[in-house]
């Protein structure tokens, strides 16, 4: 796949954290194919006692998980001193006021995404954490 602006990468590992398999999945084959490695959560909790947080080259949170909530771990990860890109993802952009891009978001991008938003901000996310996209 080629989206316009987004180079193929071959080493940017991308960390999918939603507590929707498929969404997770779906998401996968398409950066995979995009040359991206992947890695993915079904929730912020699992995620950070697998990792402890500092993990990927650009984090892929879904807003909407039982327990800790995107948001809240991108603050966590922010009050922890892990400055890892993140892009929020949620059906829901309307409840989120300007918290997320306080927090540290690069962007939100509101469910279903198009495949090349999601290609481009991570792209984006890659190139503003100084790894040439």
């Amino acid at each position: 796949m080629r989206v316009e602006g987004v180079s193929r990468e071959t080493s940017r590992v991308i960390v999918i954290i939603d507590d929707d398999d498929g969404v997770r999945d779906s998401t996968r084959v398409l950066l995979e194919a995009c040359g991206y490695a992947t890695d993915g959560y079904a929730s912020a909790n699992e995620f950070l006692a697998k990792t402890s947080g500092a993990a990927g080259d650009c984090l892929l949170l879904d807003v909407q998980m039982p327990g800790m909530s995107g948001i809240e771990l991108l603050e966590h990860l922010r009050n922890h001193g892990i400055q890892t890109p993140v892009v929020l993802m949620t059906a829901n952009i309307e409840s989120l006021g300007d918290r997320a891009i306080r927090a540290g978001a690069v962007t939100v991008l509101r469910k279903p995404f198009a495949e090349e938003a999601v290609l481009k901000w991570i792209s984006l996310a890659c190139q503003r954490n100084g790894l040439d996209a």
